[in-house]
């Protein structure tokens, strides 16, 4: 009975991200950034962590704690992701082979490029890891061209907290030679995609709100709430913390 409710709960994560393959666990988002941590880990290749808010920062602390070869590039909080900028940065460190940021930075609200930033990655052969778990949900979102991602069965999906899932691009294959069983994410991907015990309510809770969602008319709904937001916070003159 729970099977073929987890592989549909998988087929329309997949189907409204458009991600090659989607793994849940049981986690909060913090462990699905871990996941994907490992995965740039396991590269052994020298990468780039990029914030400008909280949550990036976040994504440094993960790296640290992986003990990731990188360099962390800082940005006032806030302050947006100019891609042709970082085009010239990263034609001065050709050595950087993967990078990894926020897509939405819940702190400020700040939403990246996404597909400039790809097309950026993609044209120097870059892995791009993108932490979506304040995007997915909330606005369309097209990973196809990012290499993994990673969200929350919680934020923006509307189910309960509790699932985290990796969205990736390729098949992830088991590293028990390098990674803990709970880190490795080809363990968990392996087979039939259960590899421990999963919370039957949360996945019902998750389908459920994948299935009686009507995205459009959500990011619709969602987009017509920021622009009147921002009248208001105008009017109000009140600072944003972001353009």
């Amino acid at each position: 009975t729970f099977s073929p409710l987890f592989n549909e709960t998988r087929l329309r994560l997949r189907l409204l991200t458009s991600a090659a393959h989607v793994t849940i666990t049981s986690g909060p988002a913090t462990l699905a950034n871990d996941l994907v941590g490992a995965q740039l880990l396991l590269l052994d290749e020298p990468g780039m962590v990029l914030s400008n808010g909280e949550f990036g920062e976040r994504l440094g602390d993960h790296a640290r704690r992986l003990w990731l070869p990188h360099e962390h590039l800082r940005l006032p909080w806030g302050k947006p992701i100019e891609v042709p900028k970082l085009a010239a940065l990263l034609d001065r460190h050709p050595e950087v082979r993967w990078l990894w940021t926020t897509h939405c930075e819940t702190s400020t609200g700040h939403l990246i490029d996404l597909p400039a930033l790809a097309a950026l990655c993609s044209e120097r052969g870059i892995r791009l890891a993108i932490d979506a778990v304040s995007s997915i949900g909330v606005v369309p979102i097209d990973l196809s061209s990012v290499w993994i991602a990673s969200a929350s069965s919680g934020k923006g999906l509307g189910a309960i907290a509790g699932l985290a899932i990796v969205c990736h691009k390729d098949p992830a294959r088991p590293a028990p030679d390098r990674l803990a069983r709970s880190l490795d994410l080809g363990t968990w991907a392996d087979g039939d995609g259960i590899a421990a015990t999963l919370p039957s309510p949360l996945v019902s809770a998750l389908h459920a709100a994948l299935v009686h969602t009507n995205w459009h008319d959500r990011f619709t709904n969602l987009r017509r709430y920021h622009s009147l937001l921002s009248e208001r916070f105008a009017a109000l003159s009140l600072p944003r913390a972001a353009p």
